[in-house]
């Protein structure tokens, strides 16, 4: 796995650094290479829409539940919000997550309602986010 795993980031230099980083994040396992080298072995995309499109397809398979992710968080909050977010982050990102103090329960339900956003942007775009959520779900209720 190392060996592709290095093979597939050495045909991605060119790229900034933290996306390195995040598909390095993002390739943990056998599994994991062998799903990237499949879906995007072909593709026409952009070799950063590549990594940004993988990090929403690995947020759905290693998905958790929000009751996993608060016991988690309690015990390694740092793994648990990198588990959530399936991003890299840093002690810094955790400590500022901290500081922000926003309701995980909140932070849960936002960010599996929006697979494309990572920690940082969430916590940025807080209230558009959850405006867009309210609409989101609005719009369900007119649906049924």
């Amino acid at each position: 796995m190392i060996k592709r795993k290095e093979f597939i980031l050495k045909k991605l230099e060119g790229i900034y650094e933290e996306h390195l980083e995040l598909l390095d994040f993002l390739l943990q396992n056998e599994e994991d290479v062998e799903l990237f080298e499949k879906e995007y072995k072909y593709s026409k995309l952009d070799k950063v829409s590549i990594i940004y499109d993988f990090r929403i397809i690995q947020r759905i398979i290693k998905s958790i539940g929000k009751e996993e992710f608060l016991q988690l968080y309690g015990e390694n909050k740092k793994a648990a919000l990198e588990k959530l977010f399936q991003e890299p982050l840093t002690n810094d990102d955790v400590d500022y997550f901290v500081q922000v103090g926003k309701p995980l329960g909140e932070v849960y339900q936002l960010s599996t309602g929006h697979l494309n956003l990572q920690l940082h942007i969430l916590l940025e775009r807080w209230d558009f986010v959850k405006r867009l959520d309210k609409i989101s779900s609005f719009a369900d209720l007119l649906d049924d």
